[in-house]
């Protein structure tokens, strides 16, 4: 709409400048109409700056061959074209069209000067000077336009592209706490049933037989405490999904080797024994690590419970320098290969938290008989 405007106005002026001109030849009917193909295109100049510089510099140059004079406002749409093709043109048309009419006003400057000389006027050679001035302030203003538009749609390109990782990294970290949170409820879900499984067992075992009330009410109260301790976890676990937590429970201590005890005493009651050895200098860990060791003993213990039927169990830590490897071992029923147990949520789960601090992980049956699970986690200095 401007563009277009922008043309009327100069085709307007030009018309009336070339009304007032003594020469009837400038006064001509081609004339006129090199002057409109002069200004008119200019509405054209941003959607197809190079056919309009084309047109515009055609209709100039065959209207200084003919000699016949050209209004101001046609001149300038003609410089106002050069503009608009070093600003939103094709580049190299650019550059090719605007040296092809540099040339052009070369060739006029030589021919000025053959022609006249030694009567060169100073009016003309001003003329031509003036033209190459003209020229090369447009082109400038246009380049300095072209390269502010370049500029800001790589800054445009840049923020999107940012904004596209930012919601990424949001996304994967939003992935990454889903996979925690279901790896926390699992460990406690399935520790926690594991052992009400084997408790309720025993007990309706004991109740069909009817000739030891106690063990059955020792079965039932470890029922009852499993069953609190897990609703005490998964509190702390989901608490995290709140912004506000009216119990305590999500700010609870996360639980780490040092409740080890207290969950063997569990297993123990659900009838699995578990040795624990620790070789090396206990030392504080980083509550991650801790966490992350916790949890795998625990589904570790959990599967020799529930899945191989182990009558004893062993647990082994080891401090090392720089590193603290802990290994669980049942004499459950082994398997005949590595294969030959399936990886299911658990073991993925084991993997994951290994995965995420850089460490080692190995499972799989024992040449003795049993299954044996290992962890090795470096233990940078500094921590916790």
């Amino acid at each position: 709409m401007a563009d277009g405007l922008v043309a009327l106005v100069a085709a307007g002026f030009s018309l009336a400048q070339l009304q007032g001109f003594p020469n009837p030849h400038d006064r001509s009917t081609l004339n006129v109409v090199l002057v409109l193909l002069q200004t008119l295109p200019l509405a054209f100049r941003r959607r197809a700056p190079f056919t309009v510089f084309a047109v515009v510099a055609v209709a100039a140059g065959v209207q200084g061959v003919l000699g016949w004079r050209g209004p101001l406002f046609a001149f300038l749409a003609l410089n106002l074209a050069v503009y608009s093709l070093a600003a939103y043109g094709d580049r190299r048309l650019a550059i090719g069209a605007v040296a092809a009419w540099a040339g052009l006003l070369t060739g006029r400057l030589g021919y000025v000067i053959v022609t006249a000389w030694p009567h060169v006027a100073i009016s003309d050679l001003y003329d031509v000077v003036d033209d190459y001035v003209l020229l090369a302030a447009a082109w400038i203003l246009g380049e300095g336009v072209r390269r502010r538009r370049v500029h800001a749609a790589e800054l445009e390109d840049r923020a999107a592209r940012l904004e596209r990782e930012r919601e990424e990294k949001a996304r994967q970290a939003v992935i990454q706490e889903r996979l925690r949170i279901a790896r926390e409820l699992h460990d406690v879900v399935a520790h926690s049933l594991s052992v009400i499984g084997v408790q309720a067992g025993a007990a309706r075992l004991v109740l069909d037989a009817g000739t030891n009330t106690a063990r059955a009410r020792e079965a039932v109260a470890a029922i009852e405490a499993t069953a609190n301790q897990a609703m005490a976890e998964m509190r702390r676990a989901l608490g995290i999904l709140r912004d506000t937590e009216p119990s305590g429970a999500a700010l609870a201590p996360l639980p780490g080797l040092r409740q080890l005890p207290a969950l063997l005493d569990r297993l123990q009651t659900a009838g699995l024994p578990v040795e624990l050895t620790v070789e090396g200098t206990p030392r504080p860990l980083a509550t991650s690590i801790d966490l992350t060791l916790y949890r795998i003993v625990q589904e570790a213990l959990t599967n020799a419970l529930k899945h191989a039927s182990a009558a004893h169990a062993e647990i082994v830590i080891r401090y090392g320098a720089g590193e603290i490897r802990v290994e669980v071992t049942d004499d459950g029923r082994g398997v005949s290969s590595p294969e030959g147990r399936s990886e299911g949520a658990g073991t993925i789960g084991m993997r994951e938290r290994v995965a995420l601090f850089g460490g080692e992980l190995q499972v799989g049956p024992r040449r003795q008989g049993g299954y044996a699970v290992q962890i090795c986690l470096p233990t940078p200095a500094g921590e916790p």
